[in-house]
């Protein structure tokens, strides 16, 4: 998404690593994720989620934009169904 300025980065909770990597391929995320272990769940916490999936639009600086709950209405919001 380069022509847009926009980096998509996936942050995950799972707790099995292998069953995590299969899922990224099998779907096809070719963007960087990565899998946090967040026993404390500062990052739920921290980024207000409370459901699973969520996706958080953040602009330079860090300020939330928007949150979303699908993939789908992100990409609607950016322009970029």
């Amino acid at each position: 998404m380069e022509q847009n300025n926009i980096e998509v980065i996936g942050i995950s909770r799972d707790d099995d690593h292998k069953i995590w990597k299969e899922y990224l391929t099998k779907n096809n995320y070719t963007w960087e994720n990565l899998r946090v272990i967040d026993t404390s769940k500062t990052l739920i916490r921290d980024y207000d989620v409370v459901s699973f999936p969520t996706y958080i639009l953040v602009e330079d600086g860090g300020r939330i934009v928007k949150t979303f709950s699908s993939f789908a209405e992100n990409q609607e919001y950016l322009g970029l169904e």
